[in-house]
């Protein structure tokens, strides 16, 4: 049986060889499904509804929100690239992030479950 989760409208499948990472493929549709919930609730945008400033500089403005669930940071900031090559970097380059990111010491790639899914260890 075929594992699928759905992202945003998007369908997502395990392959069969991959079903021992059913948990791990299930986990990230649920963190997934539950970041884009943060994203489009109507006060995520306007920082209202608990939103709280955390720090501020010129180009980066911090909000941080505490929820039953921990807190959540939300970060906006003025960099000198596009939207298309900030995607690329961050989403199909992973394993590099630690390189700019100072918040993660390492990561790898440990299986590509799928066309939209990757198992990382960071």
């Amino acid at each position: 049986m075929v594992k699928t989760i759905n992202i945003g409208g998007v369908e997502d499948h395990l392959p069969d060889e991959h079903a021992q990472y059913e948990e791990v493929f299930t986990a990230a549709g649920d963190v997934m499904n539950h970041a884009l919930d943060v994203l489009n609730d109507p006060d995520f945008e306007e920082k209202k509804g608990g939103w709280k400033p955390d720090c501020s500089s010129d180009d980066v403005t911090i909000h941080y929100k505490d929820n039953s669930s921990g807190r959540y940071f939300a970060g906006r900031c003025k960099i000198k690239v596009s939207a298309k090559d900030m995607n690329t970097e961050f989403w199909d380059h992973l394993d590099r992030n630690h390189e700019w990111n100072d918040n993660i010491k390492q990561a790898r790639r440990v299986k590509k479950l799928s066309a939209n899914t990757d198992y990382f260890h960071a």
